[in-house]
């Protein structure tokens, strides 16, 4: 998240913001921040979609409760301390759609993180791993990532075609890092720090990777972070969660968790089941390959 301008203290965020500025005094509690998770806002709620209804809601429900809007970048960077009523906004892949997002946050003077699959900018979310059921969505464009990054949004690396770095070879998972880590910031200048996991699916040897090259990421465990975490896989809470009235409002008021833990026994087992799917489906085709035949013929 950018500067605002306006008088700024010594980090560079602007005095007048709802940003959280790290060198006030906070008191300490067991957790840091809760990282909201959204993918693209419409006027319909779907798997990746949430509504700008409830988008605005959340927000509204969050800031007159007293929470503040932190930088994540600035928070990893102050060691991930522990902080009471504090929120960031995140977006995974640039759906085009997240522009209806810029009213809302200008209107409490608050940014968010974008995390961009930068092959895909300025096209159609069709992508081979795209399961049947979702929708084609239009990315994001390059120029648009400008209007926006001047409206408050930070924009960091998601890889460049969405694999599950998993199931790639080491070669490729350095191509993800580097090229899309490069892409941003030779067309939008500044330095990215943050990476986040297509799918949330890391290893021991993908997150050392990302280790080599950014300062965190974030995959899609749903908890609140904190200082105990991975530093290079942060949990994050799914947006998709967040669709009723009282589910903002227990949000809003710190008392999601029990929803969360709730919700993580079943994300969990439906990972494992999609991760051991994509392994056939990718060991099918490299032995259809290998012996000739086209996968899709």
């Amino acid at each position: 998240m950018i500067a605002w301008r306006g008088t700024t203290n010594r980090i560079g965020l602007s005095k007048n913001t709802n940003m959280i500025n790290f060198d006030t005094n906070i008191r300490a509690r067991s957790v840091g921040p809760t990282i909201l998770m959204y993918h693209a806002l419409g006027s319909r709620r779907d798997a990746v979609t949430t509504e700008l209804g409830v988008f605005e809601r959340t927000i509204e429900a969050l800031v007159e409760h007293g929470n503040r809007c932190v930088d994540l970048s600035e928070w990893v960077a102050a060691g991930r301390p522990c902080i009471e009523r504090r929120f960031a906004i995140t977006f995974d892949d640039g759906y085009r759609s997240i522009a209806l997002a810029a009213n809302v946050l200008s209107r409490y003077r608050l940014g968010a993180t974008v995390f961009l699959a930068t092959d895909f900018m300025g096209r159609e979310s069709n992508r081979s791993d795209r399961p049947p059921w979702m929708r084609d969505e239009p990315i994001l464009d390059w120029s648009e990532t400008r209007d926006l990054a001047a409206a408050g949004f930070r924009f960091q690396p998601h890889s460049k075609t969405h694999p599950n770095l998993t199931q790639c070879k080491n070669e490729q998972i350095f191509e993800e890092l580097i090229e899309s880590k490069s892409a941003i910031e030779d067309r939008l200048g500044g330095s990215c720090d943050l990476f986040a996991y297509p799918f949330g699916a890391s290893n021991a040897f993908v997150r050392r990777a990302v280790s080599e090259r950014f300062i965190a990421a974030f995959g899609v465990r749903q908890a609140l972070a904190g200082p105990g975490d991975d530093r290079f896989d942060l949990p994050r809470v799914d947006a998709y969660y967040i669709n009723t009235d009282r589910a903002i409002d227990r949000l809003a008021r710190g008392a999601i968790e029990p929803t969360l833990a709730f919700r993580r026994p079943p994300r969990a087992v439906k990972a494992h089941a999609k991760a051991w799917i994509e392994s056939i489906r990718r060991r099918s085709n490299e032995l259809l390959r290998s012996a000739g035949l086209n996968a899709h013929s």
